[in-house]
C-alpha cells in the first residue's frame, strides 16, 4: 500500500514542477514582448537577434546572461527551469559578444539572392 502512495506523490510533485514551470514562463514571456514592444521592436525574435546600441539595449542584454545563469542554476534542481535558463543565457549572451566584437547583422532583404538589389542596379 505504501508503494502505491509513494508513486502517486511523486506523480504529483512532478506535475507540480510542470505546473509552475509553465506558468513562470507564460508570465515571463508576457512581459518581455511587453517591454520589446515598448523599446519599438517589430517582434520578441527581432528584439533577440539585434545587437544592443545604446546603454540600456546593453544592460538588458546583460541582465538576460545573468537571468539565464541563475534560472539555469535553479535548473540543476527542476529540470524544467534548466532549459529556460539555456535559451536565456544563449541569446543573452550571443547579443554581448556580438556588441564585443563589433559585428553588425545586415538587412534582410526581400529580394531573391540572385537578383541584384535597386542599390547596385543605380552604380
Amino acid at each position: 500500500m505504501d508503494m502505491l502512495g509513494a508513486g502517486q506523490d511523486e506523480a504529483g510533485l512532478i506535475f507540480l514542477v510542470l505546473l509552475i514551470t509553465a506558468i513562470v514562463l507564460s508570465v515571463l514571456l508576457i512581459r518581455w514582448r511587453r517591454r520589446v514592444m515598448r523599446a519599438g521592436k517589430p517582434g520578441l525574435m527581432a528584439y533577440l537577434r539585434d545587437i544592443p546600441r545604446t546603454d540600456i539595449e546593453k544592460r538588458d542584454a546583460l541582465d538576460l546572461v545573468l537571468r539565464g545563469a541563475v534560472i539555469f542554476l535553479i535548473g540543476l534542481i527542476a529540470q524544467p527551469f534548466w532549459i529556460i535558463g539555456a535559451v536565456l543565457f544563449y541569446y543573452g549572451f550571443r547579443k554581448l559578444c556580438m556588441m564585443w566584437m563589433g559585428l553588425v547583422i545586415p538587412e534582410v532583404s526581400s529580394e531573391p539572392p540572385g537578383e541584384p538589389s535597386s542599390a547596385d542596379a543605380i552604380a
